[in-house]
């Protein structure tokens, strides 16, 4: 099985909340990441394609590009409408990007992506 590569980085704000819990909650839980202003991060995102027939890597970095272009320079919290309701973890934000990635490409497309926020933080499928 052959893969084919691609890789984009951006740099997004967030911070962590969950709105069903106290002020109080929230900073007992989230410490530092519980601020109303957020905080910033530089996203690697890495995506093996599994190369297949009909797999279009013009296609999977288009759909790379949109991506980059909602996440780049953003704050994840208020400009994505998904984070609203869900707590923006590099876990949280890779399953986005699958899902994500799965709508644009269709449910046939075969990928692994690797998602870095920042350089200590790393999330694998």
């Amino acid at each position: 099985m052959i893969h084919k590569g691609f890789s984009i980085t951006w740099s997004s704000a967030h911070f962590y909340a969950n709105k069903n819990w106290t002020e109080q909650e929230n900073q007992n839980t989230f410490g530092l990441c519980y601020h109303p202003y957020g905080h910033g991060h530089d996203y690697n995102l890495e995506v093996l394609f599994e190369d297949k027939s009909g797999f279009d890597p013009i296609r999977a970095q288009s759909v790379l590009n949109k991506l980059k272009v909602m996440l780049d320079h953003k704050h994840i919290n208020f400009d994505i409408q998904h984070f609203s309701n869900h707590v923006p973890t590099t876990e949280n934000m890779a399953l986005f990007i699958k899902d994500f990635l799965s709508a644009e490409l269709g449910s046939e497309a075969r990928f692994k992506i690797c998602l870095n926020e920042g350089p200590h933080i790393k999330v694998e499928f």
